[in-house]
């Protein structure tokens, strides 16, 4: 008797799992339509706490963007003026031009607004392959960088986070391994900014959840931060994330990434939660920081990428380890497809600008 092998589809295995039809294509078991937003996302009842704080990521934002912000209802900023601006060209003694932050972190302090200041990236005389985003290439490199934090403190004696670069497991903007993030970059940083000021607080790694694309995954690069003891040195782990839709994103947090579900049941892991693998390394105590986090509105629409801000927040601020998040970004810049902002380029607000006022806009 000849034996019958039976070949059954994901989808129809899904469909039997979920008791339903399978799937259209563009649908998943969880929120239905991807294109179809009414079918998962928040409703008008189902909004954050007016009292919950957030960030927004606005790179050199000043005057009236910073306007934008304070009408919005965010309380915090990550900006920052990099090492490779302030010190573009290397002088003995170091000359800095701090002439674009100066004007950031007084435009900030006037409209009351909490900085995290962001020290990416490095200037090409001081990496050993000439980019900005190259390992520091000998001794002196590393005393500047040191001398960087340092000024810094000195000319913004009131600035208490820093964030020591971004996304350094992320080819696009770190090529250096852990070991040279914690040496040449982390180290100094923190005892520089640390002895400033008692309340001074390092965030970091600013890690990008990337799978497949990852130049150092986010296990690895935790478990070596363990290794080298760098718990003791961060003060708040930072981590950017970017999904789908906002229950994806947190459940990063919370839940193993898994390419393979069946009924509960993890059969194929991508990843652990982050909070297993902050925990495994040292990290299980520190506050979590979302230092970016937002949507395309030329991909999901504009009235799509609001609800979804808006849920995001509102699953943030039911989550006590969660003591920050950052939306990216403030404003879309013409010069890029890409359209993150809350407002379009010219400066007019989008619906999730007004979905961000009409919750948490502050009467002053």
């Amino acid at each position: 008797m000849k034996r019958v092998i039976c070949v059954i589809s994901l989808s129809a295995l899904l469909a039997f799992v979920y008791g339903c039809a399978p799937f259209a294509s563009g649908q998943n078991p969880v929120h239905g339509s991807l294109g179809d937003a009414s079918s998962w996302e928040s409703s008008g009842q189902n909004v954050p706490n007016p009292d919950f704080v957030f960030g927004i990521n606005t790179h050199w934002a000043t005057g009236s963007d910073l306007d934008m912000v304070v009408e919005a209802g965010a309380v915090w900023v990550r900006t920052g003026v990099g090492w490779d601006s302030v010190e573009p060209i290397f002088e003995n003694p170091p000359r800095y031009n701090w002439e674009v932050a100066d004007t950031i972190v007084r435009d900030c302090r006037a409209r009351h607004l909490n900085i995290l200041w962001t020290g990416a990236y490095a200037p090409s005389w001081a990496t050993v392959d000439g980019t900005n985003i190259g390992p520091l290439k000998n001794d002196v490199a590393r005393e500047r960088w040191r001398l960087y934090v340092r000024e810094l403190t000195l000319r913004y004696p009131d600035l208490r986070h820093f964030e020591v670069w971004n996304e350094p497991n992320n080819k696009r903007f770190y090529s250096g391994s852990v070991d040279q993030y914690v040496d040449d970059l982390l180290i100094p940083a923190a005892e520089e900014f640390h002895a400033a000021h008692p309340d001074n607080q390092i965030v970091g790694p600013s890690l990008a959840y990337l799978m497949g694309s990852a130049r150092i995954k986010i296990d690895s690069f935790f478990r070596r931060l363990g290794e080298r003891g760098a718990f003791a040195y961060i003060d708040i782990v930072s981590q950017n994330v970017y999904e789908d839709f906002p229950d994806e994103a947190i459940s990063r947090f919370e839940e193993d990434n898994c390419s393979f579900e069946i009924l509960g049941w993890c059969i194929e892991k991508k990843l652990d939660a982050l909070y297993q693998i902050y925990g495994w390394n040292g990290f299980g105590l520190h506050p979590v920081w979302i230092t970016e986090t937002g949507w395309r509105s030329d991909k999901v629409g504009e009235q799509s990428q609001a609800n979804r801000i808006v849920d995001m927040l509102n699953r943030v601020g039911r989550r006590s380890r969660l003591a920050n998040v950052f939306i990216y970004d403030l404003r879309d810049d013409s010069r890029f497809e890409a359209r993150w902002g809350i407002l379009h380029a010219d400066q007019s607000p989008k619906p999730s600008f007004y979905s961000l006022k009409d919750i948490f806009a502050k009467p002053y």
